[in-house]
């Protein structure tokens, strides 16, 4: 192995494989506590490996914990973005190897942002928001059924209701008392509660799935939430502007939030009404709120100032 490589690693549930720039095979470690320090082990022999792999829900999270606590770089990257790549360099098969194999070639052409290691309150908020955006999905899918299921059985959906609001209940209280205890999330959730049609839900969606807020410019903050209109021009052709990808569960919190604020925020919903009244789709006209919205609460946070109603 030699040093200052790019290190590929294609991550599975069992098993991760391995591809370092310059080497001549891959290899594969087990996803277990010992294969992962085998594996930080042999990258140790390197000067300043870099590491990048894909985003893989749940399954490269102790991996990438362990690389933190090593002080190794490393950067976790969309995998369609990978498999983009892997299409352009006519990479047409699909192996855990060749996987490993195009995830270090990917790093070492296109140098991807290090990605910076979350806190364990962070992870923890992430965890909490997570399993509460869960349980409310599985709520409102049993409220449904409810509506069409044998009488009989209602008494037992309404009991699980009820149970599922008080684990909903106890959630908020970890998120607000993990949130009041940290004194840089407490300083932001006050700013963004003082916009109108601001809630707790928005608040700590945001700070659990949107770190950049405040940091970015406006318009990276749109395209990772993906309410960023993309042009769809060529030549004389001037298409329509389309937005996609980004973080859906951030965009649907923000969209409730805009559906609110269109009714009693003043700047929103004045917004809102003139692109109806210049003709703009619903649905248009409310991702352009959404964006504006998006907008409004990164300049708060990035300027340390709270809502002020604007004089008509």
């Amino acid at each position: 192995m030699s040093a200052k490589a790019v290190v590929g690693v294609d991550v599975a549930k069992r098993t991760f494989d391995v591809c370092i720039t310059g080497a001549s095979k891959p290899r594969s470690y087990r996803n277990t506590k010992q294969g992962i320090n085998s594996f930080i082990k042999s990258l140790q022999l390197l000067v300043a490996p870099f590491v990048v792999l894909e985003a893989t829900g749940s399954y490269q999270r102790d991996l990438v914990r362990r690389l933190a606590a090593a002080g190794i770089s490393y950067s976790v990257v969309n995998p369609r973005t990978i498999r983009h790549f892997a299409k352009a360099g006519n990479f047409l098969a699909k192996t855990d190897h060749l996987d490993a194999r195009v995830i270090a070639l990917y790093g070492e052409r296109m140098v991807p942002r290090v990605t910076v290691p979350p806190t364990e309150a962070a992870i923890q908020l992430k965890a909490l928001v997570s399993r509460r955006r869960t349980l409310v999905d599985f709520s409102a899918r049993e409220k449904k059924r409810k509506q069409s299921i044998e009488p009989f059985l209602r008494d037992q959906i309404e009991t699980t209701i009820a149970f599922v609001q008080q684990q909903i209940a106890a959630l908020d209280r970890q998120i607000k008392q993990l949130v009041q205890g940290c004194e840089r999330w407490a300083a932001q959730a006050q700013l963004l509660n003082t916009v109108p049609g601001v809630g707790w839900v928005l608040i700590s969606t945001l700070l659990a799935g949107l770190p950049e807020l405040g940091l970015l410019p406006h318009k990276q903050i749109a395209a990772l939430v993906g309410v960023a209109p993309y042009n769809d021009d060529s030549g004389q052709h001037t298409g329509e502007r389309r937005c996609w990808g980004g973080r859906a569960h951030v965009r649907t919190a923000l969209y409730m939030a805009t559906i609110s604020a269109i009714r009693c925020n003043p700047v929103i919903k004045a917004y809102y009404h003139q692109l109806k009244e210049r003709g703009k789709k619903s649905k248009v006209a409310i991702v352009a709120c959404m964006h504006k919205l998006l907008r409004i609460l990164n300049a708060m946070l990035r300027n340390g100032k709270e809502w002020e109603t604007p004089i008509a």
